[in-house]
Formats: structure tokens, sequence, C-alpha cells
């Protein structure tokens, strides 16, 4: 049967700056933050989307955003699949492959990230998205495909874009 596909970007939530010696994987949230992820996660809850799985950059901002939604969902956290070349650049057919090798089974998946990647991904992949993408903002791309590997702007289409500022 046929089952659509529906890619969920999230951008993780506002981050402190790094104090050196810190490194930019481990800065944390800010309160501001992980309030503005969980209002994100619920906003979207309310409205019947669900991660059958999510992936995430290790960074640990991008992991703290990817777990307050799942506390949200009720998804176990030992599930959240961490993907490393999230953290840097990539192009579709890397995003494409993880999403078929990780999420073969599942139609719904929530992934975690960083900007300029994470806007120049939902860019390409849906025609006319041509915002940025601010922290903890999410853009949800539905695809007329029931394929992983098929997804691309011909079959992508933006069903919702949000982020905390514009929540009424």
């Amino acid at each position: 049967s046929f089952h659509m596909k529906t890619l969920t970007i999230v951008r993780h939530a506002k981050a402190e700056q790094p104090e050196p010696p810190q490194s930019d994987l481990d800065r944390k949230l800010t309160p501001r933050g992980k309030r503005n992820a969980a209002e994100m996660a619920s906003y979207l809850h309310t409205r019947g989307f669900k991660p059958g799985l999510i992936i995430s950059s290790p960074a640990k901002r991008a992991l703290q955003t990817a777990s307050i939604f799942s506390d949200e969902f009720s998804f176990d956290k030992q599930k959240i699949v961490k993907e490393n070349f999230l953290y840097s650049r990539y192009d579709v057919p890397e995003i494409r492959e993880m999403l078929n090798l990780d999420a073969k089974s599942t139609d719904s998946v929530f992934l975690f990230g960083h900007n300029p990647a994470l806007s120049w991904l939902a860019a390409t992949l849906a025609p006319g998205f041509g915002q940025g993408l601010p922290t903890a903002g999410v853009v949800i791309i539905e695809f007329n495909t029931n394929d992983w590997n098929e997804i691309d702007a011909t079959n992508g289409k933006v069903v919702l874009y949000k982020y905390p500022a514009d929540l009424i």
C-alpha cells in the first residue's frame, strides 16, 4: 500500500555562546531554548504530527532539542539515532541514503540539526521554500512517494512552517 513520507526538519533551539575552552559540540540550550523547544513540540503534537523515528546531529544542543521533543511524544530516547554527518555539510543523496538505512520501516522522521544546512535542505526538497529557519524553527515536508530514496523537489511540499516567535 502507498504511504506518503513526511520529513520534519527541526533546527536546534537557542544555545548558549561557547565559553572557551568549551567546544562548539558541547554548547547547551539556554532556558529560553528549552522552553521554545517544548512549545514547538507541543504545537506539532496537538496538530497530529508524530515521529516514527528521531534522527539528530551529535551536537549537545541538537540532542537536547531532540530529547525535549522525545518527552512530548513519549519517544524512547535510547532510540534516537545520532548521525555525525548532520553536524557538518551534506548533500541530498546522503540524506536519502541515511533515511533509507535508518528509517526504512517508518513514514515519519523528525530530523534535528543546524543551519545553514537545514535551511538549504528544506529549500532543496521543497520548491518555493525560501525562508530561513530560526532556532527551534520547524518545517514539515510531505513527499508524494513511499520510498525515502525518491524524495526530492518534484514530490515534496511544505505542509507546515513554524518557529517560536510565530506561535500565537
